[in-house]
């Protein structure tokens, strides 16, 4: 009996944290929506809550299991959904039309999906995804009044008393939420910036790093700012910045290997599991060929594999081109060659190729999972992977200069 009760307890306890999110939106329908949360401004941890598939109806639910206020996306194809869930209350959201993304964006390494604000239905008007909307709403519009004018801190400070005193909070995420987009004000003073808005707002606290405002306010604050010992007041924002200015390839890559604090190195180690470089193994799932053939890349590994990335509009890739295919033919018992296009019309790719074995011809258009795992950005782009499918050379010698 007393085990029945810890059970009953315990499940009480889970469903009370319980949020439901539903809606009907036809053109999802037979579509997988996925919600996820981060923990950090790079999208390193990017946690999945739950997945669904949409009904004929366009009926969906998804669960989400949180014991405080976070933010989580909807990932809608050529958007991402926004919603705010606090802890226990349910959603009945809007999705928009669906709009897919193009080849064009797929093979496009810097396209990022657009971020909406979802809407809802009979929202009460204390929910903190209208606290927030209602705020920024305010917020766009002290904005615009103190950048048309010359700027003086008097002025911001006038600014944030103004829409603290119009959105009083006793509400913890959206106090914080409030403390970081005050933070943007405060480094609007040239003479202080950004200065001023780190040691009033970021180094006397902890970093949020489920608080969006915190990461919007961290980048636009710290991508201008040079390295200060006295950052090292706190100890996890001075990794955490130095981090950034290694991501914006402000310093070396093995400044890394100087961040201690726990949490910034977690992000660190999921940033180095998806950064292709020697060591590396492409999850690549299956292959579909330009004879239209698909297999696993797991029945392609092979003593060593060369991958040559080419463009058919390129003079070099029509070269490596014909290398390939002389590779082919001179190594096949010690080597197998992998023609890849990074062109987004397959008509041009198989004309470079007629009079070749396309067995192992492939078109990022078919395959756009090799852009991710390869980070093919532009062509030629040579790598070499060993037996064990791991990168042995990226960027790897080109055609004429590589044996086996």
């Amino acid at each position: 009996m007393r085990k029945l009760l810890i059970i009953t307890y315990l499940f009480a306890s889970f469903s009370i944290f319980a949020s439901e999110i539903t809606g009907v939106a036809p053109s999802y329908a037979g579509k997988k929506l996925i919600i996820s949360t981060t923990h950090d401004g790079w999208d390193a941890t990017k946690e999945s809550l739950d997945s669904c598939i949409v009904a004929e109806d366009g009926t969906f639910s998804l669960q989400v299991n949180n014991s405080e206020t976070i933010q989580a996306q909807l990932d809608l194809g050529y958007y991402t959904g926004i919603v705010y869930i606090e802890k226990g209350k349910n959603y009945n959201v809007n999705l928009p039309a669906r709009k897919d993304i193009t080849a064009r964006e797929k093979l496009n390494p810097y396209f990022k999906p657009q971020t909406i604000l979802l809407s809802f239905n009979d929202l009460p008007t204390d929910d903190i995804n209208r606290k927030i909307a209602d705020f920024e709403d305010s917020f766009d519009s002290v904005w615009v009044d103190l950048t048309q004018n010359f700027i003086t801190t008097e002025k911001i400070d006038s600014a944030m008393n103004y829409l603290d005193e119009k959105y009083p909070s006793n509400d913890k995420f959206f106090s914080e939420y409030k403390h970081y987009r005050y933070a943007l004000l405060v480094n609007l003073y040239s003479p202080g910036a950004p200065k001023l808005a780190i040691k009033n707002f970021f180094l006397p606290y902890k970093v949020k790093y489920n608080q969006p405002a915190f990461w919007e306010a961290f980048e636009s604050i710290f991508t201008g700012f040079n390295m200060s010992d006295y950052l090292k007041e706190n100890e996890e924002l001075y990794d955490l910045s130095l981090l950034h200015q290694v991501l914006l390839d402000n310093l070396p890559k093995n400044y890394m290997d100087s961040i201690k604090t726990e949490n910034v190195t977690k992000i660190v180690d999921a940033l180095r599991k998806d950064e292709v470089g020697v060591g590396y193994k492409p999850i690549l799932g299956e292959l579909t060929n330009l004879n239209g053939v698909t297999f696993p890349w797991s029945e392609l590994y092979y003593n060593k594999v060369y991958i040559i990335v080419a463009n058919s509009s390129l003079r070099q890739s029509l070269s490596d081109i014909q290398y390939f295919k002389k590779m082919q033919e001179k190594y096949a018992e010690k080597c197998l060659f992998l023609l890849i296009f990074a062109d987004e019309d397959k008509s041009a790719c198989l004309r470079q190729v007629e009079k070749i074995n396309k067995d192992f011809v492939f078109s990022v258009v078919d395959n756009p999972q090799l852009v991710k795992q390869l980070q093919i950005k532009n062509a030629p782009l040579y790598i070499t992977l060993d037996n064990d499918g791991k990168i042995v050379k990226y960027p790897a010698e080109e055609p004429k200069y590589f044996v086996p």
